[in-house]
This record gives structure tokens, C-alpha cells and sequence, in this order.
């Protein structure tokens, strides 16, 4: 079926130049990626969809726009932190955002591992080992600042804490937190591959950002009682009712020996880097040893690019071809789900993107970490 889209010369334009610059093969690519996108969110649980975190064809042009508009006029002043210490009401340190942990805390007490049967499957595949994360889950420093503000809650409240206390404060403090580091990218003219402020929110739609990145990065609990959001996903959290049917969430053991870990951006203001050896390391043996379908995704990404299967487009007909039937996914899906992968495999150093040939096709190649990750 045929449809017509009006849209703006403004947005007309954003989309030829997002083509242009090779993140979409075509502008019906990049139309279709967007519906695609907005018919799995809206497929997903009720309670969610007032907070959608669909990244829609408008949402796309709107943050590009935003993006080349600072990077032109230069960063915009802000006060993260005096920002920070009001809404959070930790006391100011050396640090430009107060993350870092305090000398000598007690260590909160931990809860149990979620079983994979109490998390969310979102493309219903066939057992936990193909269970990838959702692809617009791109990074893990937005999970890992979130595991750090949680820490810090917990040192106080004990076990656990009110979900949606936590997700409002840490949407607050990390909205200010991505600022601040887009900030730093924008002065320092940082390309968008050289970036690790993706995933944070900001931007000058607050509530849209903030709600993405609740529902994205942090946790929630869907009406048929199962976990999603990446800290649920990647058992770095757990969640029940206490007597009084009040959600409460807590850390792991895993949760919180990540979020004690130092961290580039939080602990030594170095907005270069977002994670640390010992971060990527911990991340890795915890998917091998708890996520499997994290740990298979990443295996998979690995063996198929050491194989020759290097460009986007490449990647994608493959994913389709082995995984395609079982999630009963689509392109567009398909598309989203290298994506996510591709990013979170780059973050932890395991490949780098390259452009060679004619049209400067994206390619990717497996750098010597990810050769011993795979061996």
C-alpha cells in the first residue's frame, strides 16, 4: 500500500542529509525504521505508552537539528552543579556532577538475581540465549550512571527504594549529567562517532528525554508483572512489593560491584572516555556468566565480522537470515537491532567502524580486544 507524507523543507532537508551521511540507506529507509519503531512500542504495555520512548521520524529530525544547531552556535551556559546538588541534595565535592561514592560507606544489602521467566522477552525468541537487548538500548553509561545514582540512594534507604522515587531522580541528574557532557562534545567540535554523551538525555524536550531514558536504561514493571528496561534486563537489579503493594527496587550483587567500579566521566571528570578496563571487563564476564543473549549477540556480531561480513547492509541480510524467523521481525527491526549491538560492541572496544570505497560504506572491524573476547 502507498501512502503520501507531507512533510516540512526543513525536515525534508535533515532526512537527506541523515541519508547522506550514510545512517540511512534511503529516505524509505529511514521513514520505514520510524513506523517500525512506533508499532513495537505501541504493541508494548499500556502503561508505558503515555512515556513512549519511540524515536520517531519527528524525534529523529528534532534531535539531529538540535545537535548541528549547538554544534554551530556553541554550547549553551549551564549550572550543572549547583543543578545537581538541589535536586539531589548531596553535598558538592571536586567533581562537576557529585557521583562519587563516599569514603568508607556501609555497603547496601543486595537482592536476588531475576530469573530470566521474570524478565521481559521482547521479540519472544526461542530461550534466553536469543534474547537480545532491545536495539535502541545503545550504551552502557547510561545504565552505568544510573546504577551509581541507585547506589548512592540505597546507602541511606537500605535495601531498596520507591521505583518511581528512583526513576525521577535519576532522570533529573542525568538529564544534567548528558548536558554537560554534549557541552564539552560541542565546544571540542567531537564527531558523532567520537561522542559518549549517546543515550543520555537532554535536549530541549526534557520530558520526552527524560522518559526515553526511564524506560529505555533504568527499570520498570509491566501490568503482567515482568521486568524490562536494560538494569532489569541485564540483572543488574531487581524489584517486588512490599506490604503496602509499593514497588521497591534494589541492586544485585552484580549491580553493585558495577556501580562501585570507577568510572571516566563520574569519577575523573575525563568526558573523552565512558568506560573504564575494569568496567568492560566486569561487563563481560557478567553477560558470559548471567546474560546470555547478551553474551551470544555480542559472539555472533564478532564471528560474522571476522568472517568478511563488515558492512552495515551486509550485517543486517545476515541477522535476517538467521534470527529474522525466530524474533518475526522485520527490516526495520532488523535494522534497529544491529544498530543497538553494533554501538554497544564499539563502547566496549570490541570493534571500530572504518569508511572505505566507493561511497565511503561504513564498515566494521573486530579490534585486538574483541579478538581475545572471542578466543
Amino acid at each position: 500500500m502507498r501512502y503520501i507524507v507531507d512533510v516540512s523543507e526543513g525536515r525534508a532537508d535533515t532526512i537527506n542529509q541523515l541519508v547522506h551521511e550514510g545512517r540511512y540507506k534511503s529516505v524509505g529507509q529511514f521513514i520505514a525504521t520510524a513506523i517500525e519503531n512506533q508499532m513495537y512500542l505501541e504493541a508494548s504495555d499500556e502503561s508505558i505508552k503515555s512515556a513512549s520512548s519511540t524515536r520517531n521520524a519527528d524525534s529523529l529530525i528534532e534531535s539531529y537539528h538540535r545537535a548541528r544547531k549547538r554544534s554551530s552556535e556553541g554550547a549553551r551556559p549551564m549550572t550543572i552543579t549547583k543543578r545537581f546538588r538541589d535536586e539531589t541534595g548531596y553535598p558538592e565535592t571536586t567533581t562537576a556532577l557529585n557521583l562519587k561514592l563516599p569514603d568508607n560507606q556501609t555497603l547496601p544489602p543486595t537482592m536476588s538475581m531475576p530469573c530470566f521467566d521474570e524478565l521481559v522477552a521482547s521479540l519472544s525468541p526461542n530461550g534466553e540465549n536469543e534474547t537480545w537487548l532491545w536495539g535502541q538500548i545503545n550504551k552502557i553509561l547510561p545504565v552505568k550512571v544510573g546504577l551509581r545514582i541507585l547506589y548512592l540512594l540505597l546507602i541511606d534507604s537500605g535495601e531498596s527504594i520507591e521505583l518511581e522515587q528512583f526513576r525521577g531522580r535519576a532522570a533529573d541528574v542525568v538529564f544534567a549529567f548528558g548536558e554537560m557532557i554534549r557541552e564539552y562534545e560541542d565546544k571540542k567540535g567531537k564527531k558523532r562517532d567520537e561522542r559518549i554523551s549517546a543515550g543520555l538525555p537532554g535536549g530541549d524536550e526534557p520530558f520526552k528525554s527524560k522518559s526515553r531514558y526511564k524506560n529505555h536504561f533504568l527499570a520498570y514493571m509491566r501490568k503482567d508483572g515482568k521486568l524490562d528496561g536494560a538494569m532489569s534486563l541485564l540483572k543488574l537489579v531487581n524489584m517486588h512489593k512490599d506490604t503496602k503493594a509499593r514497588l521497591l527496587i534494589g541492586m544485585t550483587e552484580a549491580g553493585s560491584d558495577f556501580a562501585r567500579l570507577e568510572n571516566p566521566p563520574i569519577d575523573l571528570s575525563d568526558l573523552d572516555h565512558s568506560l573504564s578496563q575494569k568496567e568492560v571487563e566486569f561487563y563481560l564476564k557478567h553477560i558470559q556468566k548471567s546474560v546470555p543473549g547478551e553474551f551470544q549477540a555480542i559472539r555472533w556480531l564478532l564471528k560474522t565480522i571476522s568472517s568478511g561480513v563488515t558492512a552495515r547492509e551486509e550485517i543486517n541480510k545476515k541477522l535476517m537470515g538467521e534470527m529474522g524467523s525466530a524474533w518475526g521481525a522485520s527490516h526495520a527491526v532488523i535494522d534497529t537491532q544491529r544498530a543497538g549491538l553494533t554501538s554497544r560492541a564499539s563502547e566496549l572496544g570490541l570493534i571500530r567502524a572504518f569508511k572505505n570505497g566507493v561511497g565511503l560504506i561504513v564498515r566494521y572491524e573486530v579490534t585486538t580486544e574483541g579478538k581475545a573476547f572471542l578466543s
